[in-house]
């Protein structure tokens, strides 16, 4: 559980400061257009890795 906490939270600041510092301009893309679009998609990102992860320790 802490596993996938941690891995959303991380997705979610790398979204944010990929659309903070390398975001386009909004008519040309969608997800990195705003802070808060990148954000959600980027914490989407950490969950899908997390999920794996976790069911992997989980098996341990």
């Amino acid at each position: 559980m802490k596993t996938t906490i941690i891995l959303t939270a991380i997705g979610s600041l790398a979204g944010f400061a990929y659309a903070s510092f390398a975001g386009c301009d909004p008519s040309a893309c969608f997800i990195s257009s705003s802070a808060s679009t990148s954000t959600v998609v980027g914490a989407f990102a950490g969950l899908v890795v997390a999920l794996p992860v976790n069911l992997s320790i989980k098996k341990k």
